[in-house]
């Protein structure tokens, strides 16, 4: 039989899976909606899977239980939105030539994804580790202001108005660091899938 310690662990790293895994969701999400609002963006064919994807994931982190973790029934069905994400992902990896609206949709996306997982590890601090919780708690701010600024940059540039030099020089060491980080992203589908397997 399990020790409780070593539960808490198999549970602990459930959750972390299920902060990534809603994180990716959200990053898809948040790309397809700003670059649905650039002029000429092509309309979508089909009924959308994120917010399905993305209602069945927040709620497993809603409900979690630190001492039960995960039914095998509700693994077993994430795991199944894991491969979902992974091949919505793959499908909007960004590029290094992208064009501003491609490159500010990929760049929202990545800032909107960084940010919910923070969130979510505060979340995750709350339940297992309050030290943890007020690590990243700490860092809010920063990724509220760094949203609100991509936010800015979008309308801007979907209202017609071009963004600033500066701006364009922060567009593109965030852009930079975006198309940088993208051979990762595999490692990280795999990382979700270990901790959901727990």
């Amino acid at each position: 039989m399990k020790t409780r310690e070593r539960k808490l662990v198999e549970t602990r790293y459930q959750l972390n899976g299920l902060i990534l895994l809603y994180a990716y969701l959200q990053r898809v999400f948040v790309h397809d909606r700003v670059g649905a609002g650039f002029p000429g963006a092509a309309a979508r064919t089909g009924p959308d899977p994120i917010p399905g994807l993305l209602d069945g994931v927040g709620t497993a982190i809603k409900t979690f239980d630190k001492d039960a973790g995960l039914s095998a029934e509700d693994g077993k069905r994430l795991l199944e939105t894991t491969g979902s994400a992974r091949s919505l992902m793959r499908a909007h990896l960004p590029r290094p030539d992208a064009a501003l609206p491609e490159q500010l949709a990929s760049v929202a996306a990545a800032l909107y994804a960084e940010e919910h997982v923070n969130n979510g590890l505060v979340h995750l601090g709350d339940i297992f580790d309050p030290e943890v919780a007020d690590q990243f708690r700490q860092r809010i701010p920063q990724f509220r202001t760094q949203v609100g600024v991509i936010t800015g940059y979008v309308g801007k540039v979907t209202g017609g108005e071009p963004l600033t030099g500066e701006e364009n020089a922060q567009l593109g060491s965030w852009f930079t660091n975006v198309t940088g980080s993208a051979a990762h992203i595999e490692q990280d589908f795999q990382r979700i899938e270990q901790y959901l397997g727990t």
